[in-house]
């Protein structure tokens, strides 16, 4: 009995001994953690009452948030836990045919017995996220021993086929969450896009363990889908929006030629064993057209600014950039913009207080969400490029006291970039410290090389008001 206790008692001690050692070299970085602040280009200015926000480290998270005025200064938090995970809806378009155009599969294959790798390959194909068409024309070819095949959409559809693609739902205890899961019907019970002469042709290989198969759609098309799908998604109101534009393959019927919403109903997933998780579920007899664009205008962009309970939709019309902004609450078009006339926007990105669109170049254009009104800005490209080079991403956009904000963010580091009209900038750089056991070093400035394996590691970075 005796040795039945100490053989318990023994492991019991040394876990515990290892998790006091293991929380006490944890909580000792937390009155260590420094942020050096070190102007790289032009002046440091002052934006008093503007701060970042930082959350940082892998396996256990310290928040700060940088203050930006003409003094530095920032507050940290230790948690050993996640204090709010990032929360938020997703939701996309996608088609219905197949979802990738070139897979390999390697490891527990078996060699040297062809129907027995062909029974195995079979068994992933039919576990991989691909569509029922994709998986159906594969597992044939497996089993008739065929190399490639082409298949024609014609032989299989009608219509083309339009789903909702991969999406999540967090933080839904705000939402009326419905005690049962619905069927979620394909979109193109809706919309009826006639299916043309397009085919895909469909090469696979198996060769001593291992397994190849690719997609490819066939000339003259050189894309597929052959018409363009855009759709954004409201998380506070549980709402969706979808558009769709013609290219130069395919011309969409002309009732599709217009701006689309879908209302979102949380419901319960009973397949969770813990019942905490949820799903969502929609009607396509709820769907609803909310606005006509005009004969050959191409929607190119739209964005969800939740703040506001605004539509940012973006388009092309005679070499015209339009945007137009609704109410995502009663779908009423607020207003209507036009941006550089004959110039191609390249990107759009959401910020703090309006939308960025990045005409790939040195220009760009700020509409703030309050009234509107159009920003032009002068940004040098090879500064993004070589920011790009070092690590660093353009994550966050404010614009505040007459200044142009970018927040520049990558794992081991963040850089603020403020801007002005006329193309004068500065770029400060604010470093977290490495990690090597207790003693903190830092990183090179934004224009050095960064190499350690043993550091911080920001996870999000984004602007404030305080």
């Amino acid at each position: 009995m005796k040795f039945k206790i100490l053989k318990i008692s023994i492991p019991l001690i040394c876990l515990i001994a290892f998790s006091i050692y293991s929380m006490q070299d944890i909580y000792s970085y937390r009155d260590d953690m420094t942020i050096k602040r070190t102007l790289v280009e032009g002046e440091i200015p002052d934006l008093e009452g503007l701060g970042i926000d930082l959350l940082y480290d892998q396996s256990n998270f310290w928040y700060s948030t940088l203050k930006l005025g003409s003094e530095f200064k920032y507050d940290t938090e230790f948690h050993y836990t996640h204090r709010n995970m990032t929360k938020k809806l997703y939701f996309h378009l996608i088609n219905g045919v197949y979802t990738s155009n070139h897979s390999h599969y390697q490891g527990g294959i078996p060699k040297n017995d062809k129907e027995a790798a062909k029974k195995q390959v079979i068994k992933r194909i039919e576990s991989d996220e691909r569509s029922d068409l994709e998986k159906e024309i594969i597992i044939e070819m497996i089993k008739n021993d065929e190399s490639y095949k082409i298949v024609k959409l014609k032989d299989y559809f009608e219509y083309f086929p339009i789903v909702v693609g991969r999406f999540g739902i967090y933080n839904v205890k705000d939402y009326p969450v419905e005690e049962t899961l619905n069927y979620k019907p394909r979109l193109d019970d809706y919309f009826k896009f006639p299916v043309c002469d397009v085919a895909l042709k469909y090469d696979i290989k198996m060769d001593d363990g291992e397994f190849e198969v690719g997609t490819k759609v066939l000339a003259p098309y050189d894309e597929y889908p052959i018409f363009d799908m855009y759709s954004s998604v409201d998380s506070k109101n549980l709402n969706t929006f979808m558009s769709f534009s013609s290219t130069d393959f395919y011309q969409i019927p002309s009732e599709y030629n217009a701006v689309f919403t879908m209302p979102l109903k949380a419901v319960k997933n009973v397949n969770n064993r813990k019942n905490n998780s949820y799903d969502y579920v929609y009607d396509t007899n709820d769907i609803k057209k909310i606005y006509d664009l005009k004969d050959s205008e191409r929607v190119c962009n739209m964005t969800v600014f939740e703040k506001s309970n605004k539509l940012y939709l973006r388009t092309e019309y005679k070499k015209l950039n339009y945007v137009y902004i609704f109410d995502t609450n009663n779908f009423e078009l607020l207003d209507t913009v036009e941006l550089y006339p004959n110039k191609e926007v390249y990107r759009t990105y959401l910020g703090k207080n309006g939308l960025l669109f990045d005409f790939d170049g040195d220009d760009y254009q700020w509409i703030m969400d309050e009234d509107h009104e159009i920003i032009s800005l002068r940004i040098p490209k090879d500064l993004i490029i070589n920011m790009s080079k070092k690590g660093y991403d353009m994550r966050d956009f404010v614009y505040y006291d007459d200044k142009f904000c970018v927040l520049f963010h990558s794992v081991y580091g963040i850089a603020l970039g403020v801007f002005d009209e006329l193309g004068n900038y500065s770029i400060i750089n604010y470093d977290i410290p490495k990690r090597k056991g207790k003693d903190l070093d830092y990183h090179t400035d934004v224009y050095g090389d960064i190499k350690d394996d043993k550091s911080y590691q920001i996870w999000q970075s984004n602007f404030c008001i305080y």
